[in-house]
């Protein structure tokens, strides 16, 4: 009784969290008020889909009075809304309901934080929390002016600088809309339409089931923008396949866990982050898309080559007719899910708001829906996608709150500057230790916590040193962004890898180290367009853009190529020597290495095409019956998981 009434709950909660974003667009509510309400919903579904402890009758008292402060609060946030958006912040002074409230709800989102997304988050919003109240007493650079309980409250509360500050307004604003398009595709077998149209791409070239995740994890990003509902989503589907055809579970876990963090960096459609990079650099997100995507390309690029050659090294065969024709039929009935899509991209390159954007792509994701018998929901997978809206909306609104927490203390005390000055400091003002370091924050951040409030942290802890050494405001928030994403596939803790790993059947450790060794062309992009413009297509000059993206290009597969140790045959210790020099002089960005970096490719190259003028690949075996159960099996929790 007691989980059906939480399933029914999490539906409402759901239905009502939709309701009112979609009242936003057309309906007039104070900027406070809305982010207010917007946490209020996030809280209530953290609180009921996440219990402290059911059998416990005080872990029942304490969830019973944990739900109640976001209802108490929305309800006070209604009836006062003239006074909350009217009033002076630290000049009319806060009523003892409001010092209650804020109290309650500085409370809640630090303990949604430690239920939802475990410990790393909320001890580091407690650390800044005691930092401001006792930064006082710290002697040195550190230490800020006195500061009060009620200012903290005001501050997190009624506020646009805490709390409820620009994360938070981007998750309304922004994100909300485009996990809703995610989730109402899905309903309808957006994911699995997705995957299986990768499959007829990639799936009758060398390596082809591993290249398919590549292919599936960069078209899922585009819908999604998590790397762990990534993995989920599509690895459930192309590491059983990959297993299947030869590849070990740890190489099959890593390849999905690579593929699916990427989907952050892929638009249009960039995970959370992305939005809140927008915002703080004040610069329009189809601008930040543009930007985004040379790095992307190079992404995948890299990626694609890894699985090459390790196909070829390997001897891993490539998928037969029998099994590609399991893919066609799906695809062929549900091309019109590519509908939402278009509409999504038209709206953005016609410069709509990103809310209108989304917004109108949710919808004819809806009726495209609706077309065709394979493509209609039921009314279960109705409510799970409701259902999966609010829950998704909720894992990006808490760590935004938690991070503006973060935010609040830091602008209050003033810790900002001196964190800056701390920090060039440390390195010396020197460029190549403070951008090291900041790497190394965002890495150590993003173990510990989502993407978005790692990308949060390091740009308001780092950003400002960047910025100051002269790197442009949003080539170094792109910088931080890349490394706060690339933290999922880096051990210790690598969240994304650990993911692959369960459905593979891996070893954790094993299938992170794995990742993080295929990541390592990815760790040299951000360095690519830190110091030249051009791959973020920034540069005035196309010779030098054209010159850069391609060099660029060409890096990372010759860097895929000495990592693995084969080309178009085995590599000899010379060759693989060359290219990886080759791949070096190409990835900075100057004329004279990249000449010479060609060069030495395309002397590799020539050596490799006398030695193996045609490559030869044989066929996967058959499936068997019990295959094709299984992927029949696995087909309905793709669904669910996207």
């Amino acid at each position: 009784m007691g989980k059906k009434w939480r399933e029914w709950a999490l539906v409402l909660l759901g239905a009502g969290f939709i309701a009112f974003q979609i009242y936003l667009i057309w309906g007039v509510v104070g900027v406070i008020s809305q982010r207010i309400l917007h946490i209020c919903f996030a809280l209530a579904i953290v609180f009921v889909s996440k219990p402290l402890a059911s059998r416990w009758r005080a872990g029942k008292i304490s969830d019973a009075v944990l739900i109640l402060v976001p209802v108490a609060t929305a309800i006070y946030v209604l009836l006062n809304e003239s006074h909350i958006e009217a009033r002076l912040q630290f000049v009319d002074p806060m009523t003892w309901v409001e010092v209650v409230l804020g109290t309650l709800m500085v409370v809640g989102v630090v303990e949604a934080s430690r239920r939802g997304l475990g410990l790393g988050l909320t001890v580091v919003v407690l650390f800044f929390v005691v930092y401001f109240f006792l930064g006082p007493y710290i002697p040195g650079l550190l230490s800020h002016r006195q500061t009060s309980f009620l200012d903290f409250v005001e501050n997190n509360f009624i506020a646009s600088t805490g709390m409820f500050g620009v994360p938070v307004g981007v998750s309304v604003q922004d994100v909300f809309y485009f996990l809703m398009f995610g989730s109402f595709l899905a309903m309808s077998g957006g994911g699995r339409f997705l995957i299986d149209l990768a499959v007829r791409i990639a799936g009758r070239s060398l390596g082809g089931p591993a290249k398919t995740a590549v292919v599936a994890s960069a078209f899922f990003g585009t819908i999604s923008g998590s790397a762990v509902a990534n993995v989920v989503g599509t690895g459930v589907m192309t590491i059983p396949l990959m297993k299947r055809v030869g590849y070990p579970p740890k190489t099959a876990g890593a390849i999905e866990a690579i593929a699916s963090t990427g989907g952050q960096l892929m638009p249009p459609v960039m995970g959370a982050a992305a939005f809140v990079l927008a915002e703080l650099t004040r610069t329009p997100y189809l601008l930040v898309c543009k930007a985004a995507a040379m790095p992307a390309i190079a992404y995948y690029l890299s990626l694609f080559a890894f699985v090459h050659f390790k196909a070829g090294k390997f001897g891993i065969p490539i998928m037969t007719k029998e099994q590609m024709a399991e893919f066609r039929a799906p695809i062929l009935r549900r091309m019109h899910l590519l509908i939402p899509l278009a509409v999504l991209i038209y709206s953005l390159v016609t410069w709509s708001s990103l809310m209108t954007a989304a917004f109108r792509a949710s919808i004819a994701a809806i009726l495209v829906g609706l077309l065709t018998k394979d493509t209609r929901p039921n009314l279960s997978q109705v409510k799970e996608a409701i259902a999966d809206v609010g829950k998704q909306a909720a894992t990006v609104a808490i760590p935004c709150a938690a991070a503006g927490i973060i935010i609040g203390s830091v602008t209050l005390t003033g810790a900002g500057l001196k964190l800056t000055d701390f920090l060039l400091g440390l390195t010396g003002g020197l460029l190549i230790p403070t951008v090291l370091l900041t790497m190394l924050a965002c890495i150590v951040l993003g173990m510990g916590m989502p993407t978005t409030a790692a990308y949060i942290m390091a740009a308001v802890l780092m950003g400002p040193a960047l910025v100051k050494l002269g790197f442009p405001m949003l080539t170094a928030h792109l910088f931080i962004f890349y490394f706060a994403i690339i933290s999922m596939v880096t051990p210790p803790v690598a969240v994304a890898s650990y993911a692959g790993a369960g459905i593979a059947g891996a070893d954790m450790w094993e299938t992170g180290w794995e990742a993080f060794l295929m990541a390592i062309p990815g760790f040299l992009i951000p360095f690519i367009f830190l110091s030249s413009p051009a791959l973020l297509l920034g540069s005035p000059s196309v010779t030098e853009t054209i010159r850069t993206c391609a060099t660029t290009l060409i890096g990372v597969v010759s860097f895929a190529g000495a990592m693995v140790g084969w080309f178009r045959t085995t590599l000899k210790g010379w060759e693989r020597i060359t290219l990886l020099v080759a791949a070096l002089l190409m990835l900075i960005p100057e004329l004279y290495t990249d000449i010479a970096g060609l060069v030495l490719f395309g002397v590799i190259y020539a050596e490799q095409r006398i030695r193996v003028p045609r490559l030869r690949v044989g066929l996967a075996p058959s499936l068997s019956s019990e295959t094709v159960d299984e992927q029949k099996a696995t087909a309905s929790l793709t669904q669910k998981a996207s």
